[in-house]
């Protein structure tokens, strides 16, 4: 079930990936600032999802339901796809030249 998790997870950021590498700047402002915005709330949901297995992670190892071995493996991946979406982030940032 987790592996499926993170792999719906890595599916959604290739996905955004594209989305942001395709992303076409304009010379209109407030056009750049809705294309910005939209794929920055992706991005975001996103986040908020890797943040909420996170907490659930770390409640399970706090109650003694995951191994610390198997806790510290899991926040060692979502770190890594949290790491993929900063990185994204940034392109979207320099492509529209907005510092969110």
């Amino acid at each position: 079930m987790i592996l499926m998790i993170f792999q719906l997870i890595k599916k959604r950021i290739k996905k955004l990936t594209k989305k942001v590498n395709n992303a076409a700047s304009s010379s209109n402002a407030s056009v750049n600032e809705k294309r910005f915005y939209t794929l920055k709330k992706e991005l975001d949901v996103v986040d908020d999802e890797l943040d909420h297995l996170d907490d659930e992670f770390e409640h399970a190892y706090e109650n003694g339901k995951l191994s610390f071995k198997v806790y510290k493996s899991r926040e060692k991946t979502i770190e890594k796809l949290e790491d993929q979406l900063d990185l994204l982030e940034d392109a979207l940032e320099n492509k529209f030249g907005i510092d969110d």
